[in-house]
């Protein structure tokens, strides 16, 4: 009996660090609430419907660091969809580092 109540514990624990750790994504849309500032940091928005998203972020929105060269190669393809009115799916890393409560970006996609 104290070896069911043992695993069952642990199966909380394993769920919880699983759900703590959902990378969120978007649905296919158009770039909005474009923001940078001077701690390159590059915040924006997407018109599609928000999948899956961690439970730091709930702001809605989606950030990159952009003093790195990956951040500043996202953030051109971001800003590049957002000229030619592209939509682009977002993907999300799971993790609210570069500003408590907005997810980072691990990539984007473009949408025909």
């Amino acid at each position: 009996m104290r070896l069911v109540k043992i695993l069952a514990a642990v199966g909380i624990l394993y769920s919880l660090i699983l759900q703590s750790a959902v990378a969120g994504s978007s649905d296919p849309g158009y770039v909005t609430g474009i923001a940078v500032n001077i701690n390159g940091t590059f915040f924006f928005n997407s018109t599609g419907t928000r999948q899956q998203q961690p439970a730091c972020a709930n702001s809605g929105r989606y950030v990159i660091n952009v003093s790195t060269l990956a951040g500043q190669s996202i953030m051109s393809s971001i800003l590049s969809a957002n000229m030619a009115h592209q939509k682009i799916s977002v993907y999300g890393t799971g993790a609210c580092t570069i500003t408590n409560d907005v997810e980072d970006v691990a990539y984007i996609t473009y949408v025909e």
